[in-house]
């Protein structure tokens, strides 16, 4: 790519900035002269080796080196690495030479690090010498400019040559003299019996151009391919190169017209930036730097009295006039065609009818370009068909009659003279004079401009974009109408000032606009209606922007009229697009009127006291001070972004509506509001009482606040509604208050007894009951849409927690952070809870947690969700789960959703003394599944309170439905366990022990495998086929648990000779339900069970004891 670099200092030897400062095409043609010129020295250096006819390698090297010192003259240390001599099929006889290198005063000048030279082989025959091309691969060269131009040797410190006659100028002398040295840099090449047919190919190669004060611009990746026609006169090339806009491209064709002999060169590019061909006038920082590519071509014809004629098109294309850091600190140029014309007769350039289009602005012009002399030149350009509409302006495009911009351009200092500047529309004229000057790190700056009388509307398309950017985005958005009474604007900046990243800095007395407005509309802010019908001035004096009014009226919504006395706005500095705009107005009228403009967006006085204008009555005068950014961020609420400061006087002040549940009249009050609060002094009638005022409210918090008074108050339901406390879903029933305003920002404090109040953890199974003691702290700050609970603590006797909450009006509780949480002694966790939909999304972590109540809430049928249609989630990692019976489960996660009422996902994970428990449960809607395995059945059981007289054993549990509707069916398997004790055990037992003889040890029954089916459908549990074996005894049996109702049925057959095979799911009343028909013994005692599942009756039928198996059914009870 092409880089910028300034040296620390001048080259030892360069000429001084005057001479430097020359113009950009003539240094063009010089440099591309410089290049040719190289071209020579090569070709005339492989010449110098082959004429000799040796081969050896330090001859040919030697050659070389005494051939480029010949051409550049003394100055010059010159090196060649080294030569040799090959043949190459396609080529024929080459020469290749390495590391050709050529130093001036200690620095290299040329590096060429590869050259390949092929020689005419047949030529050699005839003894006559023609190298027939030349390739050059990765050269660098450097170019430094002098008062000819650019090139390097001897003649890079002479004088530029002098045209051949004096009359070959065409009115433009220096302009003229480098055509000519270009044309004859170019005879030089092409003109000869040796070069005709000549190929030369550059790859790869770096051009640097050096300025005299030491700025290099550098061009990368520059390649060329040029050839010579075989007659000797004529020649192509083609050239690219990286550049400041991408990669450019040129085409350079020499030609003769036999007639006439004079030389026609033209040349076409394309992709070129201005800072590609005038590298040393614009220098502007990366942010401003332009890099809008340039398309053209020129046909240039000279003879040997000099330039006959020249023609030139240029074609613009789109792209970005950057005069600022700010993206809207911009032009967008759609297009521009510039058509020239070189009348060497008259000695002037034409410019012929040409255009420039950016956006809706745009039109076409002619003018003529004359050389002045000394480097100096003028211009003058016209159009009559120009229309101003910038695009950022929303008003009607303008017509001009007239735009004329003329003066002169003076390059050896590099100033740009604009000595009449006019526009002249039907509304209005424009006048100005001044100069850009290019000499520093930026461009200066001086101007002095003049309007006449004109509507607004034309003075916003005549203000360009570049001049006070920011107070002119502040006029085109903000002054809606009216007439300016004159205007005069006056410019003086120095050079390094504008086009900076940051905003410039200047002085009142350098940077000044004056204008009058009459019958002016300016937009406010917010939902404030326009200031309209005002008179004023508008002052721009450095980086600040002043308007003083000095009358207006604003109209409300509802046709009430309030009376601007006075007021003004202004701009800390307008150059920083990130600054503050600040307005102070003078209102009065009544106070109805008034109250439109303060319950106006972004203030909503009224509105947030719960308060109408049409309530209020009296007459009141109203001082308002606004700051509001320049640029507000649309992300951001417009209140947030806004400071504002309003004070009303108000005599006679009444409300229709009670505020704060009280009514007033008669006030004489003083109110200051801002976005935080609202203060009331004063005096009033309260509820018919007269009484002195001094309130202070939050300006968001609703009807009930406190403000900056302290309360003692006994909070009902209906209290809390109106403090915001929509918690009624945690607390309910009396609470007592102690409530003060906080130190320093919105909210107030509390401390609550809630020793008369039920409180409730939803999801969790806990709550405190009505008289158990326990005190609650916290901070209610107001927000939108609700109160955030701050520094939220809850003490009582073994429970408590600290957090913080969020409440949302109208939905309560939404979410909550508390830590140290503990509902009974030994919890340890921190819980998170969030609403989600109609329920709650709760996260626990800790060391230890009773679960104690979640079990007993989740047997009592409440769960989470409550039967309703709520939808819940909990999630849970907890060290420690404490359950029933002493029992616990370590490295507990649990993850339970319910949708719509409906258990959709229970996945449940621990250990219990080494075993693994697991638990999932997945309910899709269209198919549930549910696995459940513990490694000490009796231990899981006893946590979970379901059955405490089984010890040890492992079970799994297996179960799907497999459509939408219908039940979940499944399997259950235990092995190894042991049933303890029980006493319905014992009676069945009794029953075969007379009969049989044996002796079992009915405390602990060992048990190796008990197997059962079930089906589950939501209210129903049916054991469809069960049977269990021990060592001593076994049994069948089959029934169904109610759990709506909470019954059980079950009948089954006891037989002494089975192994104990089977455990109930329901472990409630597993040792009750013994007995079955499936592989019975031969010999049995019937059964059966049934009545409340916590405490079902047993019977037993004697008679089956007797009787063969195959005999039983008849004794066998029927469910």
């Amino acid at each position: 790519m092409r880089q910028r670099e300034r040296s620390p200092q001048r080259l030892p030897g360069a000429p001084g900035p005057a001479l430097a400062r020359r113009r950009t095409v003539r240094h063009a043609l010089f440099w591309a002269g410089g290049v040719l010129t190289l071209l020579v020295v090569i070709v005339a250096a492989v010449l110098a080796i082959v004429l000799f006819g040796e081969t050896d390698v330090g001859l040919i090297r030697d050659r070389v080196r005494a051939a480029l010192a010949g051409r550049l003259g003394p100055g010059f240390t010159i090196a060649v690495g080294g030569a040799v001599t090959r043949t190459d099929i396609e080529r024929g006889l080459v020469v290749d030479l390495k590391g050709i290198e050529v130093m001036r005063d200690g620095a290299p000048v040329i590096e060429i690090p590869s050259a390949t030279l092929a020689v005419d082989a047949m030529a050699l025959i005839g003894l006559n010498i023609r190298v027939t091309s030349a390739t050059l691969t990765g050269p660098s060269v450097t170019l430094t400019s002098s008062g000819g131009g650019y090139g390097l040797g001897a003649e890079a410190d002479g004088a530029p040559p002098s045209p051949e006659s004096a009359a070959s100028d065409a009115g433009f002398p220096e302009l003229a003299r480098a055509v000519q040295g270009f044309d004859r840099a170019l005879a030089g090449l092409v003109d000869g019996e040796t070069t005709r047919g000549f190929d030369l190919t550059i790859t790869d190669a770096t051009l640097a151009l050096r300025d005299a004060d030491g700025a290099v611009t550098r061009f990368e990746n520059v390649d060329l391919a040029a050839r010579i026609d075989s007659e000797g006169r004529g020649m192509t090339a083609k050239l690219s190169a990286d550049g400041a806009a991408g990669r450019w491209s040129g085409h350079l064709e020499r030609k003769v017209d036999p007639a006439t002999a004079w030389r026609i060169m033209s040349v076409k590019f394309s992709q070129i930036a201005l800072a590609d061909i005038a590298p040393g006038l614009f220098r502007t920082s990366d942010e401003t730097a332009p890099d809008i590519p340039l398309f053209g071509e020129v046909e240039i014809v000279t003879g040997d009295d000099g330039v006959r004629s020249a023609t030139a098109r240029l074609d613009v294309g789109a792209g970005l006039l950057r005069f600022g850091p700010d993206d809207s600190d911009s032009i967008l140029l759609d297009e521009a065609v510039l058509k020239a014309h070189w009348d060497a007769g008259r000695g002037e350039i034409t410019v012929e009818p040409s255009s420039i289009h950016a956006g809706p602005t745009g039109g076409s012009f002619t003018g003529t370009i004359r050389e002045e002399g000394s480097g100096r030149y003028l211009f003058a350009f016209q159009s009559r068909d120009t229309v101003l509409a910038p695009r950022d302006s929303v008003e009607a495009p303008l017509a001009a009659d007239l735009v004329e911009v003329a003066g002169g351009f003076d390059l050896p200092s590099r100033m740009l003279s604009l000595d009449r500047i006019i526009i002249q529309t039907p509304g209005g004229n424009l006048a100005a004079a001044g100069r850009l000057g290019f000499d520093g790190e930026t461009p200066s700056l001086t101007l002095a401009a003049e309007l006449s009388p004109m509507v607004i509307a034309t003075w916003k398309q005549m203000w360009p974009a570049f001049i006070a950017p920011g107070a002119r985005r502040w006029a085109l958005d903000n002054i809606l109408g009216g007439r300016i009474a004159g205007a005069r604007f006056d410019v003086s900046v120095s050079p390094g000032v504008l086009f900076r990243p940051e905003p410039p800095k200047v002085d009142a007395k350098d940077f000044r606009l004056e204008l009058g407005l009459e019958d002016t509309s300016v937009k406010t802010f917010g939902g404030l209606p326009p200031l309209s019908g005002a008179s004023g001035r508008a002052v721009l004096a450095g980086e600040t922007f002043r308007v003083d009014l000095e009358s207006g009226v604003l109209k409300t919504p509802a046709g009430a009229t309030v009376m601007v006395d006075e007021g003004a706005f202004a701009i800390d500095n307008v150059f920083d697009p990130t600054g503050d705009g600040a307005l102070e107005v003078q209102l009065s009228g009544t106070a109805t009127a008034v109250g439109e403009l303060a319950d106006a967006e972004p203030f909503r006085v009224l509105a947030r006291r719960g308060l109408a204008p049409s309530d209020l009555s009296g007459k009141s005068a109203v001082a308002v001070s606004v700051r509001v950014p320049l640029d507000m961020d649309e992300s951001v609420a417009p209140e947030d972004q806004i400071g504002w400061k309003v004070v009303v006087t108000a005599t006679d002040l009444a409300s229709k509506r009670p505020v704060e549940g009280r009514t007033f009249e008669n006030a004489d009050v003083t109110i200051n509001a801002d976005p935080a609060e609202v203060t009331i002094n004063g005096t009033a009638s309260i509820d018919g009482v007269p009484a002195a005022v001094s309130l202070s409210r939050p300006l968001d918090e609703g009807n009930g606040g406190t403000g900056a008074q302290a309360a003692s108050l006994a909070l009902d339901q209906a209290a809390r509604e109106r403090l915001g406390l929509d918690i009624e879903d945690i607390v309910s029933g009396t609470v007592d208050t102690q409530v003060r305003s906080l130190d320093g920002r919105p909210g107030d404090h509390y401390d609550l007894d809630l020793t008369r109040a039920r409180l409730v953890i939803p999801g969790l199974g806990w709550s405190k009951g009505v008289g158990v003691p326990a005190k609650m702290s916290f901070d209610a700050v107001p927000e939108e849409g609700g109160t955030r609970i701050e520094a939220m603590t809850l003490e009582g006797d073994g429970f408590g927690f600290e957090g913080t909450a969020t409440l949302r009006d109208g939905d309560g509780l939404v979410a909550a952070d508390l830590v140290r949480f503990r509902l009974l002694r030994g919890d340890d966790v921190s819980v998170k809870l969030r609403r989600k939909g109609s329920g709650y999304a709760i996260t626990a972590e800790g060391s230890s947690f009773d679960v104690r109540g979640v079990i007993a809430e989740l047997k009592d049928g409440a769960g989470m969700g409550g039967g309703d249609d709520t939808d819940n989630s909990l999630d849970v990692r907890i060290g420690k789960l404490r359950g029933f019976n002493d029992r616990t489960v370590t490295d507990a996660a649990i993850s339970f959703e319910i949708v719509g009422g409906v258990p959709r996902r229970l996945v449940a994970t621990g250990k219990q003394k080494g075993s693994t428990v697991s638990f999932s449960y997945l309910d899709d809607l269209r198919h549930a599944s549910l696995e459940a395995s513990a490694g000490d059945a009796g231990a899981i059981v006893a946590f979970l309170d379901l059955y405490g007289r089984i010890g040890g054993g492992h079970v799994a549990i297996k179960g799907e439905r497999p459509s939408a509707a219908g039940p979940l069916t499944g399997t259950m398997s235990a092995t190894n366990f042991a049933i303890l004790d029980e006493p319905a055990m014992r009676e069945v037992v009794s029953q075969t022990r007379a009969k049989k003889g044996a002796e079992i040890d009915v405390t602990r029954l060992h048990v190796e495998q008990m197997d059962a089916v079930f089906r589950y459908t939501g209210d129903e549990i049916f054991i469809d086929e069960a049977f269990l074996r021990g060592t001593g005894m076994g049994a069948t049996f089959s029934g169904v648990f109610d759990l709506a109702k909470g019954i059980v049925s079950m009948s089954g057959t006891y037989i002494p000779v089975y192994g104990l095979n089977n455990v109930f799911s329901r472990v409630p009343v597993v040792g009750k339900i013994l007995g079955g028909d499936n592989a019975e013994g031969l010999i049995g005692v019937t059964f059966k069970v049934e009545g409340p599942i916590d405490g079902p009756r047993v019977f037993v039928n004697p008679l089956s004891a007797v009787a063969p198996g195959i005999f039983r059914k008849i004794f066998e009870y029927r469910r």
